[in-house]
C-alpha cells in the first residue's frame, strides 16, 4: 500500500474519529506533509485538509501566521524526529487564537447591529 493510501485509510478509520479533533486535524496535516504527494503546493494542501477537518468538526477554518514560517517549519522538523505534540500544540494555539478572533469580531460586529 502507499503512503497516500494509507494515509487516506488513517482518515476513514474509526480510532482516528475518536481523536479529539484539532489533534487529528494537526496528525492529518503532518502525515500529508510527510508524504509530500506534490513538487509544489503540499504544505498548502496540508493547510487546507486540517481546516478541512477542523470545519467538519465546527471549528473555523485556523489561520497560521506568516511570522510563524520558521516556527512552523522547526515544530514539522521535531515531529519528523518522533515528537509531534510541539506540533499539535502550535495548532491548538492557533486554532485558540483564531476562535479569539472570530469571537471579538463576532461581539464588535453584534455591538454595531451588523
Amino acid at each position: 500500500m502507499g503512503q497516500m493510501e494509507e494515509l487516506i485509510e488513517w482518515l476513514n478509520c474509526e480510532s482516528t474519529a475518536e481523536i479529539e479533533p484539532v489533534e487529528r486535524a494537526a496528525i492529518a496535516h503532518y502525515k500529508l506533509v510527510l508524504v509530500h504527494p506534490f513538487v509544489d503546493g503540499s504544505g498548502r494542501t496540508s493547510r487546507l485538509l486540517m481546516n478541512l477537518l477542523l470545519m467538519r468538526s465546527g471549528f473555523p477554518p485556523v489561520i497560521l501566521p506568516v511570522e510563524d514560517k520558521a516556527l512552523y517549519y522547526t515544530l514539522l522538523h521535531t515531529a519528523n524526529l518522533g515528537d509531534l505534540r510541539p506540533f499539535v500544540r502550535f495548532v491548538a494555539k492557533h486554532t485558540r487564537n483564531t476562535l479569539q478572533k472570530y469571537l471579538e469580531l463576532s461581539s464588535t460586529c453584534n455591538s454595531i447591529e451588523c
